[in-house]
């Protein structure tokens, strides 16, 4: 996975919870979730972290734009892209 390392990692401590702000500008969205369950699995296993992504392009492209949401427990990751979803019911 340290190969699809694509991501910077910020932490957010401005409310009164802390946070973990994680940003790619070049995809990396396996290596998010299994940094976030390396993470679930030594602090808090019985937890679960939740995000949605977004795909987006300076250039109106067609297949640009789209996104994603992860649910992610120590134990198991589940994934989705819109893309994937809309080929699902195409089919």
């Amino acid at each position: 996975m340290v190969e699809d390392w694509h991501f910077e990692t910020v932490a957010d401590d401005s409310g009164t919870k802390h946070g973990l702000w994680l940003h790619s500008m070049y995809g990396g969205v396996d290596a998010v979730c299994a940094f976030i369950q390396q993470l679930l699995q030594k602090f808090d296993p019985k937890s679960y972290v939740t995000f949605e992504w977004s795909h987006d392009c300076s250039k109106p492209r067609v297949d640009a734009y789209g996104g994603g949401a992860a649910f992610i427990t120590a134990k198991e990751i589940k994934s989705m892209s819109t893309a994937a979803w809309v080929n699902e019911q195409i089919a």
